[in-house]
């Protein structure tokens, strides 16, 4: 059995820049891999069956992206072998912080361990673009700028210590409902704060950082409450990640974090003092 920590991820800055002719969506943003994790376990078994166990009783089966993930890596590796995923949830689920991406992008890393390797890093990546935009960051990990439709990724060696606090409260609008609102209300953007965000962080400058953090999604989101009682504890700057529902609040301590933790937590159920790993 081999077994890894598969960390959440928040987008410090999103920007929609375009939308392809076939539909998808274009974005430009910078991402960051943060101390909340599930724990995703594989091992194989003596039949050809992929089984998904998982301690939320919701999310197990064929439904479960882990499955696909699994089903196209032993389709690509041509492996004839069935296979056993055992996933512990920490991260809330459809909460914008990819719970899903990164679960199924630490069976591809697990699954290329327990069969010696046959699949190349950029293999994986391919695999995981066709799970979701995020799975090819999550394989990574880190702090990245990410292009596209999750294709192309620029990593990003940050001199600066990220601490934040999320919020997730509330359902999420699926995805595809966000970009739709988007569509109808709003333009796209330019590249220019993603530019200032990525340079901020590689020159540790936080009050550039701070000034940059940004989510196109926002003009179509209202956590207004949320966002505010962030700032009221110290947050020097608020967002959203992924398409929501998740607000995020930026500190410049630990200390700053966790104290708002403790403040939030008795507001909120579900609130956590993360930082970038």
């Amino acid at each position: 059995m081999f077994s890894e920590t598969a960390y959440a991820k928040v987008n410090l800055s999103l920007l929609i820049t375009g939308k392809r002719e076939d539909g998808y969506h274009l974005l430009d943003t910078v991402m960051q891999t943060v101390s909340l994790y599930d724990t995703v376990k594989v091992s194989k078994n003596n039949s050809d069956e992929i089984n998904v166990f998982c301690d939320n009783d919701h999310i197990c089966g064929e439904d479960n992206i882990c499955y696909k993930a699994a089903v196209l890596f032993l389709e690509r590796s041509k492996i004839d072998n069935g296979v056993n995923i055992e996933i512990i949830k920490r991260i809330p689920l459809a909460a914008g912080l990819g719970g899903g991406s990164t679960d199924a992008a630490a069976v591809l890393r697990l699954l290329n361990r327990l069969f010696d390797e046959p699949l190349s890093y950029d293999d994986l990546c391919k695999i995981g673009l066709k799970l979701g935009a995020d799975v090819p960051f999550c394989i990574k990990g880190g702090t990245a700028r990410v292009k596209g439709i999750g294709e192309k990724l620029e990593s990003i060696n940050p001199a600066l210590n990220t601490y934040i606090v999320l919020i997730k409260e509330g359902n999420k609008n699926s995805t595809a409902q966000m970009y739709r609102q988007f569509d109808l209300n709003c333009e796209f953007s330019d590249a220019d704060i993603v530019d200032k965000m990525s340079l901020s962080l590689e020159n540790g400058n936080y009050n550039d950082f701070i000034s940059t953090v940004y989510n196109d999604f926002s003009l179509v989101s209202d956590y207004e409450g949320i966002e505010r009682n962030l700032k009221e504890v110290g947050a020097d700057a608020v967002s959203v990640s992924g398409s929501g529902p998740t607000v995020m609040g930026i500190f410049k301590t630990k200390e700053m974090a966790d104290n708002a933790v403790k403040i939030l937590s008795k507001k909120y159920s579900n609130v956590f003092s993360v930082q970038g790993v």
